[in-house]
């Protein structure tokens, strides 16, 4: 089963952006001041604001000027909406995929079966079998790829900046109200932050 292109581009780009920018720094010593007290003021506020400087996720993504807010703001916002796009396509390829496994007599496949009907399924194929499955390896895939974004998104909210949290959960909320709507259940197994 093959991705589709205008899915498969997005979660490329954000992949390869969260990527390229790792970038290793060099510890620097921690200053003592005049009671030789050790400083622990690294520069990060622990609290919201709106400063106008800040850095996200990697040391190269230094955020100063007013359109490198619009544009950050603007990237975090759709990364945001492909979280959530993302969840729902792999709850929309298991749906296809039990429909596949399951007897040709029932054909109301869906919402309808219970977890323990899907566990027997599945535990009818072979482990080894299960393992190479291509449907298996793209969720993994695709796994990898939610768990990455999920937890990019979760630094990024911890910047504490006010503006990239409200981009961030403003890009989950409109994400949610894309994709959401199809939903058969609010609660979500596959959720990693929030």
């Amino acid at each position: 089963m093959l991705l589709p292109r205008a899915f498969l581009t997005p979660c490329v780009i954000i992949v390869s952006v969260l990527c390229i920018g790792v970038h290793t720094q060099t510890n620097t010593p921690m200053t003592t001041d005049s009671d030789d007290h050790m400083s622990m003021d690294h520069g990060m506020k622990m609290y919201f604001h709106t400063d106008s400087m800040v850095t996200i996720l990697f040391y190269e993504w230094h955020v100063m000027t007013t359109g490198g807010w619009v544009g950050s703001c603007i990237v975090l916002a759709l990364a945001s909406v492909l979280y959530e796009g993302l969840k729902q396509f792999r709850e929309w390829l298991a749906k296809k995929h039990m429909q596949r496994l399951s007897p040709k007599s029932n054909n109301s496949v869906g919402t309808s079966m219970t977890v323990a009907e899907i566990t027997h399924i599945e535990n009818q194929q072979s482990f080894t079998k299960s393992l190479i499955d291509p449907y298996h390896l793209m969720q993994t895939g695709l796994h990898f790829v939610q768990v990455t974004l999920s937890y990019a998104l979760m630094l990024v909210v911890m910047t504490y900046s006010v503006w990239l949290f409200l981009s961030v959960v403003l890009g989950l909320t409109l994400g949610y109200y894309l994709f959401g709507w199809k939903r058969a259940t609010t609660t979500d197994v596959n959720e990693h932050c929030h």
